[in-house]
């Protein structure tokens, strides 16, 4: 993402982050026009929470807009958020 030339308008990572090592100087461009929104299970064991802080605390240094929506549940499509997130 941070070398092609695709500019998301949406990016939704569901039970997933960005990698810890992608660099967010290069990939500031593209994610700070996309609606980003980080979608985490409160039990899911695939996320884990200290690496969500981090990529927060990434973001917010780098003024690079997100939304973490968190839910009841593990590492599953969660329909009424799904339908949420369509919806917008």
């Amino acid at each position: 993402m941070s070398f092609g030339r695709v500019r998301p308008d949406r990016l939704i990572l569901w039970g997933e982050l960005l990698p810890p090592d992608l660099d967010l100087d290069v990939a500031w461009g593209k994610l700070s026009d996309s609606r980003l929104t980080i979608v985490v299970g409160t039990k899911d064991g695939y996320v884990n929470l200290g690496h969500l802080r981090d990529l927060e605390a990434r973001l917010l240094d780098h003024e690079i807009p997100y939304e973490t929506i968190r839910y009841d549940g593990g590492h599953h499509l969660d329909p009424e958020i799904l339908g949420v997130l369509a919806a917008t």
